[in-house]
């Protein structure tokens, strides 16, 4: 006779085994009918098919990279026939994606040492009359961190609604202090993508990566650099990166402060009334304020690039610190440089991310046969800069798969003439300070190359 002990072992992994074949077959419905890539779609049924212990929970923790907010995405797809605006093809793109058009009478000025982030950063934080909105990856546990945070206090203590959006895996070791600190001040700390957090509000791959700096709904600081010692300090250093930022005033940053609130709210469940900028400016910069991610629904930038890429006829010029780009931009750059157009490509000699420097060398070896100028920076380079001929885009994406498809990004797209040759001129002057050829070859490239490939899409 069996033990009652028995029984319910038997009942327990009979059940257990009855709901996982059960939610396999559901689960295997749902990938194969997901718009993903093949060989992604093939992954995912291997591993929920063979090992669904594990394949199962990493579906719901992993896959997926687009997230409806409780107000909907954040720009709403027009699908109406859309007028040629500029001739490039990229004003098309985003128009019929929702993206606000391009505001005309902006103020824009170039950051483009560490050193003046620093104090730039600072000048904004303490010029604050009403409000101070930023949002940044890393917050650094750090000399620099700390002192842009004990601003950011110090403004909150005065009165100014201070938010602060940090990413949960970025600034992992400032959450807590950051939080405290800013509460106690009156100030405010939203944290982006908890790492635990109620299901169906997020996948853990997916960060922000965004990097904004709002003042009072008039000024905006936007580029690649973060909060910590390797971006930006008081003094110059000689460990400290190459990077770059914009400010801007004008018209264009009412839209950097619509994607705040839509960030403040996804972050907090607080819903936030974007500023609105009560001070009068006059410029003739023209710029599109452009954010892509989880929250639109289309791929924007990764189109507004590949767009780009097809039009230009004169020049492409890429500053990036990981070049790991997808097939299809791959070969759009390969076309680009066999039909004639002058392609640059600027990346640093060795990155601080060892597995994307192997993971680009094959497509660096593609494109420079094809034609494309390669230069190497010598130490690391942070910037992330692209320029078509009449275009520029400054902002915080990688040219990497997890930029392009998984993380929340932030760009500046510049449209008028003088923007546009201070950020070519700055481009043709960081290509000067580098080399055409490395000065030496990473060991064991051949053997870890292909892994660096596989493991592509989350580096």
């Amino acid at each position: 006779m069996l033990s009652r002990e028995l029984i319910e072992y038997y009942l327990i992994t009979h059940g257990l085994a009855v709901a996982t074949f059960a939610l396999s077959f559901v689960m295997v419905a749902h990938v194969a009918s997901a718009k993903k890539e093949p060989s992604v779609t093939i992954s995912w049924l291997l591993a929920i098919v063979f090992v669904p212990y594990l394949g199962i929970p990493f579906y719901f923790l992993l896959a997926g990279r687009k997230i409806r907010r409780r107000k909907g995405q954040l720009y709403q797809p027009n699908p109406s026939e859309v007028p040629s605006l500029l001739g490039d093809g990229v004003s098309e793109i985003l128009a019929k994606a929702g993206v606000p058009e391009t505001k005309a009478g902006n103020q824009l000025r170039v950051v483009s040492s560490g050193e003046a982030a620093f104090k730039e950063l600072l000048a904004l934080i303490h010029g604050a009359q009403r409000s101070l909105h930023v949002t940044t990856f890393i917050l650094g546990k750090d000399d620099v961190g700390r002192a842009i945070l004990d601003a950011l206090v110090a403004r909150a203590r005065d009165g100014i609604d201070v938010r602060l959006i940090i990413d949960a895996v970025g600034s992992a070791k400032m959450l807590r202090l950051a939080k405290r600190r800013l509460r106690e001040a009156g100030g405010h700390c939203g944290v982006s993508m908890p790492l635990l957090h109620m299901p169906f509000r997020g996948r853990l791959n997916l960060r922000n990566h965004r990097k904004l700096v709002i003042v009072d709904g008039c000024q905006l600081m936007v580029g690649g650099m973060n909060f910590a010692e390797e971006y930006m300090g008081p003094t110059p250093s000689a460990e400290r990166w190459l990077d770059l930022a914009v400010i801007a005033e004008g018209p264009v940053v009412e839209d950097a402060t619509n994607l705040f609130a839509s960030d403040w709210e996804f972050a907090t469940n607080e819903t936030l009334k974007p500023p609105a900028c009560e001070q009068a400016t006059s410029g003739t910069a023209e710029l599109q304020f452009v954010a892509s991610g989880p929250d639109v629904e289309r791929d924007v930038f990764y189109d507004s690039v590949l767009t780009a890429i097809f039009a230009a006829r004169r020049e492409v010029s890429i500053v990036t610190p990981y070049l790991v780009p997808d097939v299809t931009l791959q070969r759009a750059l390969v076309l680009c440089a066999r039909r004639g157009v002058e392609t640059r490509i600027i990346i640093p000699e060795r990155s601080n991310h060892a597995l994307a420097d192997y993971a680009r060398a094959s497509r660096l070896e593609e494109l420079k046969a094809a034609g494309a100028k390669l230069s190497y920076y010598p130490k690391m380079l942070h910037a992330k800069v692209l320029v078509f001929d009449d275009l520029a885009m400054v902002g915080s994406p990688n040219l990497d798969v997890r930029s392009l498809f998984l993380n929340y990004e932030s760009v500046l797209l510049l449209r008028s003439p003088p923007e546009v040759s201070a950020i070519a001129s700055w481009v043709e002057e960081l290509e000067r300070r580098c080399m055409t050829v490395p000065s030496r070859e990473r060991w064991g490239r051949r053997f870890l190359e292909p892994i660096a490939r596989l493991l592509s899409p989350q580096l």
